[in-house]
Order: structure tokens, then C-alpha cells, then sequence
């Protein structure tokens, strides 16, 4: 596997369209835990958000599931960056390439994301 010296714009679009989702569920989960948890709600209220935490809980690790098999070493790149927290550096080791590549790849994707008036 390789990282791409040049992004494509489908690289970035769909990349970001991905981490912008798990994020999306993820706060959710924060909100949904959150009302979930406050006495001053009404019980089946309660109930009723903590059974959405669980479903949204299962979807967001069935996604990261299929995330973690694409065969991208872009989205894996990412996904280890932006999903489960590591840093350049990091999944430079863990994948086995060189800091400084990734360095590079990752200032494209960011800045390719600003030009496109994306931010994660």
C-alpha cells in the first residue's frame, strides 16, 4: 500500500464526507447520553434516549468497522488521525512509513479541505 503523493478531489470529498459523519454520531451520542442522564427528565424520556445511545453506539462502530477494511492507506491514515486519535507520527510507525511523508499528505488533505470551505 501506498500514500498518494497528489490528492484527487474524490480523495478528499469522500475521506471528509466519512470523518464528518462518525463525528456527527459520535456528538449525538454525547447529546442523546447527556439528556439521557439528567434525573430532571422524565423516566420514559430517559429510557427512551439511553436506548438511542445504544443503536447509535452499534452504528457508529459497525462504520468504523468498515472504515477500518478499506484498502486506502489514505483512509487509513485518517481514520487513525482523526478517529481513533493518534498522531502523525504515530501512524507513521504503526504503518510502517516515514513521518515526513505523511507530514506532507496530511497538509494537503487540510488544505484542500480549506479551499473547499471544509473544516473538520
Amino acid at each position: 500500500m501506498t500514500i498518494p503523493s497528489k490528492l484527487r478531489d474524490i480523495d478528499v470529498e469522500s475521506n471528509y464526507r466519512w470523518i464528518k459523519g462518525i463525528y456527527e454520531t459520535m456528538n449525538k451520542i454525547d447529546k442523546y447520553q447527556a439528556i439521557a442522564d439528567d434525573e430532571q427528565n422524565p423516566e420514559d424520556m430517559r429510557k427512551a434516549f439511553a436506548k438511542e445511545v445504544e443503536f447509535q453506539k452499534r452504528d457508529l462502530e459497525d462504520c468504523k468497522e468498515l472504515i477500518r477494511g478499506f484498502k486506502s492507506s489514505f483512509s487509513q491514515l485518517l481514520f487513525k488521525k482523526y478517529i481513533e486519535g493518534y498522531t502523525l507520527e504515530e501512524v507513521a510507525v504503526d504503518m510502517g512509513y516515514v513521518a515526513n511523508s505523511l507530514d506532507n499528505v496530511h497538509a494537503q488533505f487540510t488544505r484542500a479541505l480549506r479551499e473547499k470551505g471544509l473544516a473538520i
